[in-house]
């Protein structure tokens, strides 16, 4: 009788189960697995133990990683509840913005982005968000204009550059095209689709030469890929050897 009473002592002094995990639950929200992070930042929610500033943090943490995995509905969830427990977290305007712009509603995505900055003006990656938005909207200007504020701030994102090239191509501008589609592949030197994009732009300006050298390295970066085949294309295109 006394070993069962002893036991049950034991159970009952025992911390529950959210206690034993939270350390781990915190650590996996923040995490670079996906799946992990989802399970802890869920593990948290649902602890019923969070202040609501912990949960804004652990809904937005989830929302990113949903919308990482473009499952856009659960990532507009999410951060419509951060929002509501937390009216301040930039992460979570830019995190909804990129599910809207996920589900096509650009304009609310640019509302969300220019939000997030009111709150951290100097966020690159919410400059490049809306830069790529205006983009889409074929806003070039805006784009080119958001590129550059974004690059300023974060000089080594090769995605930067390689998005404003793409503004200044759709704008004609191909010699500045080409020199963003460079300084991306500078920094990114495997960049097929930056290549594929110089290429293009150099036909464009008669550059034969030049575009045949980088359909050549995007066809070896990509050999099997989409980016080989596009490239095999133009080349045959060009009547030259692979």
């Amino acid at each position: 009788m006394q070993g069962i009473l002893f036991g049950l002592i034991l159970v009952l002094a025992a911390p529950p189960a959210w206690a034993q995990t939270r350390p781990e639950n915190m650590t996996n929200c923040q995490s670079n697995d996906l799946d992990v992070r989802i399970k802890g930042c869920t593990a948290l929610i649902q602890s019923g133990r969070e202040t609501a500033e912990n949960l804004a943090v652990a809904h937005m943490s989830r929302g990113a990683a949903y919308n990482a995995k473009k499952l856009c509905d659960e990532a507009m969830a999410d951060e419509n509840k951060a929002i509501a427990l937390n009216r301040n977290l930039a992460g979570a305007y830019h995190n909804r913005g990129i599910a809207a712009g996920c589900k096509g509603n650009l304009d609310l995505a640019i509302a969300d982005y220019t939000k997030a900055l009111a709150l951290e003006p100097n966020n690159a990656f919410v400059y490049f968000s809306r830069g790529l938005d205006y983009f889409q909207q074929k806003l070039y200007d805006k784009a080119i204009a958001d590129l550059t504020k974004g690059i300023a701030l974060k000089q080594d994102y090769a995605e930067g550059y390689f998005n404003r090239a793409l503004a200044y191509g759709d704008k004609g501008l191909a010699d500045k095209a080409i020199a963003d589609a460079t300084k991306a592949i500078a920094l990114k030197p495997d960049y097929v689709v930056a290549y594929l994009f110089r290429a293009d732009q150099e036909e464009d300006k008669s550059l034969k030469d030049q575009a045949v050298a980088d359909y050549r390295m995007a066809l070896k970066l990509d050999p099997n890929g989409k980016g080989g085949q596009i490239a095999q294309e133009a080349l045959k295109r060009l009547d030259v050897a692979p």
